[in-house]
């Protein structure tokens, strides 16, 4: 009896240590990783959030701070999916988010790096640029002095001719002042005109250029700056006054210089055009990274949504389970009780009648045959029990009687 519930207790506690694990798993490993899950899918909605905010930084200490914030929601990213690793839940579905998260910062560094260059190619563009148009400016006053001095000429040279034409002698001299000024005032003042018209177009163009959304305005723009360049060479090279050319000359340097040149052997140019492409390039690979950055984010999404509904099945699997183990328990448990019941009814039948009460009546009977001085009755006193002590101590009495009642014939006799 004592074995069968020994046996019973133990098959309740095998019973409920399995609904007990499978409850420690689910709260130790399932649910955690929901959790993990869920911190995950939050730290990467905020990276994706911030991604387009660094690249919209402004300066340097707006990215620095811009990428602060994304190296804290990085840590938190790195630490949901330790732990998600840790909890060894689902290791094919972390792997997969392990590489979407290891691409998606390694994008994040990238896009850093990029603006950071960004920033330092618009520092320079703008300081290029500024420099060329402020050379434009420069030229196009120093044309409208030049433009006037040639005007103030070429209505010298008319104001004399009035006083030439009156003098018919002097037909001769007519001649050579009209051709003078059709050659050489005229000319100068169209020449004047025409620098300051192409100083004022660099200038324009240099502000197109800063709108420029694509290589093919760039390229446009390039175009038409260099001509009017190649232009504005030959115009300055034609001012009269050393002091004035001298200027002009410096101005075009700078105009010159923010144009670059070209290296036909790299295939690459120097300047504000070969900046604003490279901006333009730049503003691509940030576009680029950013869209690669929401496919990874709904690729982690997407595993995400998967390991829920995993723990959701492993939670509902593990709770069929536990059901399972306690209504096996329960089936197993009625059945040793049965078994119990059963073998105490055998144990009280088999055993306790027959080998306790029967030998109990037996001896029993035979001390009231005794006490009625019934001398031939017989016990068995075999064993080792109890109830085989007092069978033996009966037959010690019924020996004892027997010697008593020869005692007492052989005293009648005497």
């Amino acid at each position: 009896i004592a074995l069968l519930s020994l046996g019973s207790g133990v098959i309740a506690w095998l019973a409920l240590r399995d609904v007990a694990g499978t409850q420690a798993t689910v709260s130790e490993r399932a649910l955690p990783a929901a959790a993990s899950a869920q911190d995950l899918a939050e730290a990467s909605a905020l990276l994706l959030a911030n991604g387009p905010r660094l690249a919209a930084a402004a300066d340097e200490a707006e990215r620095r701070l811009r990428r602060a914030t994304l190296d804290e929601q990085a840590i938190q990213l790195a630490r949901a999916l330790a732990t998600l690793e840790t909890l060894s839940f689902a290791p094919q579905t972390v792997a997969l988010l392990k590489d979407a998260v290891d691409s998606m910062l390694a994008n994040l560094e990238q896009q850093d790096r990029l603006v950071a260059r960004r920033l330092a190619v618009e520092r320079q563009f703008r300081e290029g640029g500024a420099g060329a148009l402020a050379a434009a400016t420069a030229i196009v006053d120093l044309s409208e002095t030049l433009v006037s001095n040639a005007a103030s000429t070429l209505n010298a040279v008319i104001a004399n001719l009035y006083a030439l034409v009156e003098e018919t002698s002097e037909l001769e001299l007519v001649y050579e002042a009209l051709d003078r000024l059709v050659e050489g005032d005229v000319y100068l003042l169209e020449r004047m005109f025409e620098l300051r018209l192409r100083a004022s177009q660099m200038g324009l163009l240099l502000n197109q250029l800063g709108r420029a959304a694509s290589l093919d305005e760039v390229a446009a723009v390039e175009l038409g700056y260099r001509g009017h360049l190649r232009v504005l060479i030959r115009r300055i090279a034609s001012i009269a006054d050393p002091v004035r050319r001298t200027q002009a000359e410096e101005q075009l340097a700078l105009l010159t210089a923010a144009a670059g040149r070209d290296h036909e052997a790299s295939g690459k140019s120097e300047g504000i055009f070969a900046e604003r492409r490279l901006l333009l390039s730049i503003e691509q690979e940030l576009q680029a990274l950013d869209q690669s950055n929401r496919v990874l984010a709904a690729r982690i999404e997407q595993q995400i949504d998967g390991l829920t509904a995993e723990v959701r099945g492993y939670a509902a699997a593990a709770a069929a389970q536990a059901g399972e183990s306690a209504r096996i328990g329960l089936s197993l448990l009625a059945a040793a009780l049965a078994a119990t019941l059963a073998l105490s009814a055998a144990i009280v039948w088999f055993y306790v009648r027959r080998q306790v009460a029967r030998r109990l009546d037996h001896l029993a009977g035979g001390m009231r045959r005794l006490a009625q001085g019934d001398l031939a009755v017989t016990v068995d006193a075999t064993g080792r029990d109890e109830l085989a002590e007092m069978a033996r101590a009966i037959e010690f009495f019924r020996a004892e009687a027997i010697r008593k009642r020869e005692l007492e014939s052989e005293r009648e006799r005497v």
